[in-house]
């Protein structure tokens, strides 16, 4: 049960050879920081001729260790070390003879304020027994600093007592890298975000809001700890928050990964003090990790809405003026002829009066260039025309 491969081997340890008393231990402490399944089988074999097997068994059991690519140590109950796997070799530029019997203390790669806090847990362990975890960074043998996680486990001898530490080292250098990377990622959009011109907000599928830019606190005039898990609607008017939910959930299921949301209607939200101010906004959509996030992005045109009021009011007060004047007033239309008096000065002609006197022709033109946009009543009035179109063609 529990079997993580399809290959499964077993390990014969024979306890008579001295060595092999602790291995059963030793190897199932090991073996539970690894994927590989093993089983463990242990044989009483006291014949006289059975110490070549013994050997064999032996071999085979570091050959299996030394297979597997974690770096894995053994030591003593003097937390001197008693074994080593291949990787650990390879991995730290160690070799077995020079290291058998040695200490933590000896481990220049180590500094010593870190060798110490080795020593120290490994003594905790010896004494009450156990297991600890550790993430830190260790030089390698090639030279870099990596970042690993260490286990230690205590192992118990045949009599119950504790034996000695089982420890295994896992790279995770790639990972971390990797988890760097997405920070640093995360806080540039962050940082795009944040300085935006536009109030952004997140929301997740239940449109509770998750995340609510500088800006959006600016327009809403609320802080981000005050809406971060409330639902998005408390920033729209009352008139609105029952279809906003609606178009969300119908945006879900269309193509598009974004839209203009004032498509269809006009957009108001609602600030903390309770105004309603008219909106721009869109909406977008992600999945991320089998969730859909939405991004809303709201801007606040009350000022681009007050000018074109103005603008419009402005017009209309021009046109009663313009409709209403006891004097003939007409508004044309310049620019045809201004083109034509550009393009005569780009052909040299600098008395452009002159020019117009000496060739009727010219004059002619640029008349015909100038377009009567329209007249107002008093002018029809003073050529007793009905129609613009009737003065015109007079």
């Amino acid at each position: 049960n529990g079997v993580k491969s399809s290959t499964v081997k077993t390990i014969i340890v024979l306890p008579t050879f001295n060595e092999a008393e602790n291995l059963p231990k030793i190897v199932e402490s090991i073996l539970s920081h690894h994927d590989q399944a093993f089983n463990l089988l242990i044989v009483d074999d006291n014949r006289p001729d059975g110490t070549g097997e013994i050997a064999d068994q032996l071999a085979f059991t570091r050959n299996v260790i030394d297979t597997i690519p974690n770096p894995i140590f053994v030591k003593d109950s003097e937390q001197r070390y008693t074994m080593f796997n291949k990787a650990y070799e390879d991995v730290y530029g160690l070799s077995r003879e020079q290291w058998i019997g040695k200490t933590v203390m000896d481990f220049n790669l180590l500094d010593e304020e870190t060798r110490k806090g080795y020593w120290d847990k490994d003594a905790g362990l010896l004494a009450n027994g156990g297991q600890y975890q550790d993430e830190t960074e260790v030089q390698f043998a090639d030279g870099e600093l990596h970042s690993v996680l260490q286990w230690g486990t205590a192992y118990d001898l045949a009599d119950g007592t504790i034996g000695g530490i089982v420890g295994v080292t896992v790279d995770i250098t790639e990972q971390k890298r990797a988890e760097r990377s997405i920070r640093e990622r995360e806080e540039r959009i962050r940082s795009i975000v944040e300085i935006a011109p536009d109030a952004i907000i997140s929301i997740d599928g239940q449109q509770n809001i998750t995340m609510f830019n500088s800006m959006a606190e600016q327009v809403f005039g609320y802080a981000a700890a005050e809406v971060i898990g409330q639902p998005l609607i408390m920033l729209m008017p009352e008139t609105s928050r029952s279809v906003h939910p609606q178009e969300v959930d119908k945006f879900l299921t269309e193509e598009a990964s974004a839209r203009s949301m004032d498509q269809r209607r006009e957009i108001f939200g609602r600030r903390k003090d309770g105004t309603i101010f008219p909106a721009e906004a869109g909406i977008s959509k992600l999945e991320l990790d089998g969730q859909i996030i939405f991004t809303t992005f709201f801007r606040d045109i009350t000022e681009r809405v007050k000018m074109e009021q103005a603008i419009r009011e402005s017009e209309s007060q021009f046109r009663s003026l313009f409709e209403d004047s006891p004097i003939s007033l007409w508004e044309e239309d310049y620019s045809g002829a201004k083109q034509y008096i550009d393009e005569l000065r780009n052909e040299g002609v600098d008395d452009i009066a002159r020019h117009f006197e000496q060739n009727p022709d010219a004059l002619e033109k640029i008349a015909s260039l100038i377009k009567i946009i329209r007249v107002n009543q008093a002018t029809l009035n003073l050529y007793e025309a009905e129609s613009e179109k009737e003065l015109y063609g007079s």
